[in-house]
């Protein structure tokens, strides 16, 4: 059992920290293939992105996570979430970054992972996740990632109950990568924006979706520089995504002329096609930024701050190195002692 007091008092220590940097760092979530229908490319529709009404104002959601202590039947990582608010005209506000430690452990060939915060805004938090079953070679560090994936997911909910967007954009793909404690999280964020009118979105800067052997932003991307359009997009496919298998719409997307490339966007609940040509025209009109054109802003500034940089986590690493009287963390040490000698 963990000694949650001292792990409650380290928490102090953790939520102090306040450092910044400006490495950045992809965080991609993967888009499994095995829930997706592709549209046949020849009846792809492209629609060059005009200002068509006034824009949305943005919601950008993204989370970030750094291993703090490895023991492959225990690891430790160092959370954090953030949402960035984009309005038309005037500068992005934050909420955030939450911080938050996830200890991922195995017991009985079944891992567990436990969530440790202070943060009011952290309240909906669960403290534990739904257990997984080991199967096979499974190892824990495979699955640490799931506590900041599921935490971004309900956070995102829950600025959809609070501010209630009319466009709430994440960083990645609806796709899930690891369990039913992420399924479970991804179908509360999915209903909870059916039932607000908000229209979810996820850009994925790069995706793992194939079409005739190739990446299918790259196709799109040759298609359209054939009729000569460097600013579109248009539906490529649909997905199934969580437990009740709810559909999600497949963009692949240029939001500038000046775009290195494309990405792939995925939509759920845009309403009709004038309301998806202003959704495009929305991301377009974040997306302006002459140092990232074609990457809209808020999801830039989301992934800054949500980035856990080195210096936390060794600063982190050296709080918990001072309490190894808990007995999850002494029992690591041990094991790893065992394997040292």
């Amino acid at each position: 059992m963990i000694i949650d007091k001292p792990i409650e008092e380290l928490l102090l220590d953790v939520n102090s920290i306040n450092l910044e940097s400006s490495e950045r760092v992809d965080d991609q979530h993967t888009v499994h293939a095995g829930n997706i229908s592709l549209v046949d490319d020849k009846n792809y529709v492209f629609s060059e992105i005009k200002s068509v009404a006034e824009p949305h104002p943005l919601s950008c959601v993204d989370g970030g996570n750094a291993p703090i202590m490895n023991y492959g039947t225990l690891v430790i990582e160092l959370n954090k979430v953030i949402n960035v608010d984009c309005p038309v005209q005037g500068e992005s506000t934050r909420l955030g970054p939450f911080k938050f430690l996830s200890l991922t452990y195995t017991v009985n060939d079944s891992v567990n992972t436990k969530l440790y915060h202070t943060e009011a805004g952290l309240a909906f938090s669960p403290r534990q996740l739904e257990p997984k079953e080991l199967r096979g070679q499974s190892q824990t560090y495979v699955l640490a990632g799931r506590a900041r994936r599921v935490m971004e997911l309900l956070f995102a909910a829950h600025i959809i109950s609070i501010r209630k967007p009319r466009v709430l954009l994440l960083d990645g793909s609806l796709g899930h990568t690891f369990d039913r404690a992420e399924i479970n999280a991804l179908d509360t964020l999915l209903e909870t924006a059916l039932n607000s009118g908000v229209t979810l979105t996820a850009l994925t800067k790069v995706s793992s979706i194939l079409y005739r052997g190739e990446p299918i932003t790259h196709h799109v991307n040759r298609l359209a520089k054939r009729i000569g359009l460097k600013h579109f997009y248009t539906m490529v496919g649909t997905a199934h995504r969580g437990g009740n298998h709810t559909e999600t719409q497949l963009y692949v997307v240029r939001l500038n002329s000046l775009a290195k490339k494309p990405y792939l966007l995925e939509v759920y609940n845009s309403g009709d096609s004038d309301a998806v040509a202003r959704l495009m025209y929305s991301l377009a009109f974040n997306s302006n930024n002459i140092a990232l054109p074609g990457y809209p802003q808020g999801l830039a500034l989301a992934d800054r701050y949500a980035r856990v940089t080195a210096e936390e986590a060794n600063t982190v690493k050296t709080v918990l190195n001072k309490h190894r009287e808990i007995p999850l963390i002494s029992e690591a040490y041990a094991h790893d002692l065992l394997d040292y000698w």
